[in-house]
């Protein structure tokens, strides 16, 4: 397991390819601080789980392969995106929403 995170104000970008199939936590550990990610992991097959804060994708296969789950926790969560992701940039993981989102 992998945990990313960013306390509040501050910032946390991966700009390099993530690779291989462990598991990803984005705010396991805490933060409500921005992890963007803006490589293409399309080499990465595991699960990416946002429990916490904001997520942003710079690149369409920012979220690997996997199945992208959502499991909202003490600090609000988000998706957002700094690159236009629609039609043939589209992200195409599976999303699991595991309770309400805020």
């Amino acid at each position: 397991m992998i945990d990313f995170f960013a306390t509040t104000g501050n910032a946390l970008t991966l700009n390099g390819q993530i690779s291989g199939s462990a598991g990803i936590f984005r705010g396991s550990g805490g933060g409500a601080g921005n992890l963007t990610l803006n490589g293409n992991n399309s080499t990465y097959s595991g699960t990416l789980t946002l429990l916490q804060g904001p997520l942003v994708l710079g690149h369409k296969n920012a979220l690997g392969t996997g199945t992208f789950v959502v499991t909202p926790g003490s600090v609000q969560v988000s998706l957002a995106a700094n690159t236009a992701l629609t039609g043939a940039n589209a992200v195409a993981n599976a999303i699991t929403l595991n309770g309400p989102l805020p």
